[in-house]
């Protein structure tokens, strides 16, 4: 009984933490889109998914950044963070052109600034 309590609590933990980690990455995404989209309606995102990768290279970062500037998505010279070696990713949904648009967002390793973006 004891080991049970132990793995329910540890999943309540665990669920706890991807809950507190979606309102971080969804206030950052939300500062970013206000101070650097050109293309939002409606700053208020859903994080959908949240995870980690090291598999985003330097080279790969830039060739997002400047897709993303000509797609429109976000202005020239965006305020992004330089990446990390370690990157968070978050699937995110927003509202622009009357209906909802979904991305993924970068973050640096401790998700406080935002890398790159995939509209």
């Amino acid at each position: 009984m004891r080991t049970a309590g132990c793995i329910a609590a540890a999943a309540l933990s665990a669920i706890a933490l991807s809950c507190s980690d979606s309102r971080k990455v969804a206030g950052v995404v939300e500062d970013f889109m206000e101070a650097n989209g050109a293309a939002w309606e409606n700053p208020s995102v859903r994080v959908v998914r949240v995870d980690s990768t090291y598999h985003v290279t330097p080279a790969r970062v830039e060739r997002i950044r400047a897709a993303a500037e000509r797609s429109g998505a976000a202005k020239p010279g965006a305020g992004y963070a330089p990446p990390t070696r370690k990157l968070v990713y978050a699937v995110v949904e927003y509202g622009v052109g009357g209906g909802q648009a979904r991305s993924t967002f970068y973050l640096d390793a401790d998700m406080e600034r935002v890398v790159a973006f995939m509209p």
